[in-house]
């Protein structure tokens, strides 16, 4: 997967987290005009609840109207301790709508819980792109990261 590569994080890191940064921005429009469409891009903390962690990513807060054409793609990921890296962890979830209402994809992962386990580190991962007018933009942001003794 493309993602894998770009989001690896340094071998030493015992619990990486990932690096602030602020919420994506999509924006597209015609060219040569100033009607342009900007949307948000988020990726909500995962969540644990009855065995399952949950992880919800999307496009929300398009202005000043919805783009001509939306997808979305979350997934979940797993920060594996002994192996020093991420990997994805549940299957991605879609979605081809715009904005309004907001927009989201889950991604989920049944795990079993265990005081002796070491802690792994479960985030989303969106991915995202707008069409309007002859225009497009893409871009993917990562969510803060739940730790859970929990694989």
């Amino acid at each position: 997967m493309a993602l894998a590569g770009s989001m690896s994080l340094a071998a030493a890191a015992p619990h990486p987290s990932p690096p602030s940064k602020p919420k994506p921005h999509l924006a597209a429009g015609p060219a040569g005009t100033e009607d342009i469409v900007t949307c948000d891009l988020i990726a909500q903390k995962p969540n644990y609840s009855g065995g399952v962690v949950t992880g919800v990513g999307g496009i929300d807060n398009c202005t000043p109207h919805r783009p001509d054409a939306c997808t979305t793609e979350a997934e979940l990921w797993i920060w594996m301790p002994y192996e020093q890296q991420w990997a994805p962890a549940g299957s991605p979830g879609k979605n081809t709508a715009c904005p309004p209402p907001r927009r989201t994809a889950p991604s989920s992962q049944k795990c079993h819980e265990s005081s002796s386990y070491p802690k792994y580190g479960y985030k989303i991962i969106t991915t995202g792109t707008i069409v309007y007018g002859s225009s497009h933009d893409s871009g993917h942001t990562q969510s803060d990261v739940l730790y859970l003794r929990c694989v």
